[in-house]
């Protein structure tokens, strides 16, 4: 691949990305709990504050809940990044699934990784016209691997590991 193509790629997988989470609704519950116990570790912290002599364990307490509440700010930071409010936007998921399709077409090659992506890789040649190769991932498991190339006979594939890369065309 060339350095458009990897740049792209990123590109893809971030889109990839955004789809997971625009199907998911589980998000908004996750950030309601990360909210709620964001706010209970604050008043641990402020009730830590009252506490006259302030002693070496509570210094421990409030250096683990410290902690916690920082983690819990970084990922209450990320889901608030992620465009899950697809039901608030219903075009959002088609405009992102659109505009994915859309580089995978002209992608050279498509990393399969399981019996579903080599579905959609077949999907991809049969009805939108896709041309590139299949990349099967040799970490998977050999009767996966055969399934994957069943799927997706008539379309260039290789598989290929860290030891090895085999190239299989079978058109």
């Amino acid at each position: 691949m060339d350095a458009y193509s990897l740049q792209r790629m990123k590109l893809l997988l971030c889109m990839r990305d955004c789809i997971a989470h625009a199907h998911n609704d589980e998000i908004p519950q996750e950030l309601q709990n990360l909210r709620a116990q964001r706010t209970n570790l604050i008043n641990q912290i402020l009730g830590l504050r009252q506490i006259q002599p302030f002693t070496g364990e509570n210094l421990q307490m409030l250096t683990n809940i410290s902690g916690t509440l920082s983690r819990i700010r970084e990922r209450i930071s990320e889901l608030e990044k992620i465009p899950w409010n697809a039901m608030e936007n219903p075009h959002l998921r088609g405009r992102i699934e659109a505009l994915f399709l859309c580089h995978l077409v002209t992608a050279p090659m498509l990393e399969v990784d399981d019996v579903g992506t080599a579905q959609f890789a077949r999907n991809m040649r049969n009805y939108f016209g896709w041309n590139g190769s299949i990349g099967i991932n040799g970490e998977i498991p050999v009767n996966d691997r055969f399934d994957c190339t069943r799927i997706g006979r008539h379309t260039p594939s290789s598989i290929s590991d860290d030891s090895r890369s085999t190239n299989i065309c079978s058109r």
